[in-house]
């Protein structure tokens, strides 16, 4: 039965997708770093704005800490929209950079396995 799929459940296939990206420009040895680094990160984009057939559009919003806009008020700066009382569901952001790592080694692991 179809069902709607949980926050874990997305955040661990875009990982293995983005580290399925990272693999697959670093098979490009004609290209310059910059030319790779550059890819990555269009196709990284070019994911979250729903260009990918994996993945729908995801929501990218600042979410600002409480007292940003205050403080850059204070010192006459530009601040950053809140996004506090969004009703936003499945918010997959705060941990992605932290998982990153581990899933590239587990995805790398299973790859040199089979």
């Amino acid at each position: 039965m179809a069902r709607e799929r949980t926050t874990d459940e997305i955040k661990e296939d875009l990982l293995e997708y983005i580290v399925a990206l990272i693999n697959e420009w670093t098979t490009f040895p004609n290209r310059t770093i910059e030319e790779r680094l550059t890819g990555l990160a269009y196709s990284i984009l070019s994911t979250l704005d729903g260009e990918s057939l994996s993945f729908p559009k995801f929501i990218v919003a600042p979410d600002p800490n409480r007292e940003d806009k205050q403080y850059h008020i204070n010192r006459n700066k530009d601040y950053y929209p809140e996004n506090f009382d969004s009703n936003v569901k499945c918010d997959i952001s705060g941990s992605l950079h932290e998982n990153l790592h581990s899933k590239k080694r587990r995805v790398n692991n299973a790859k040199n396995d089979s």
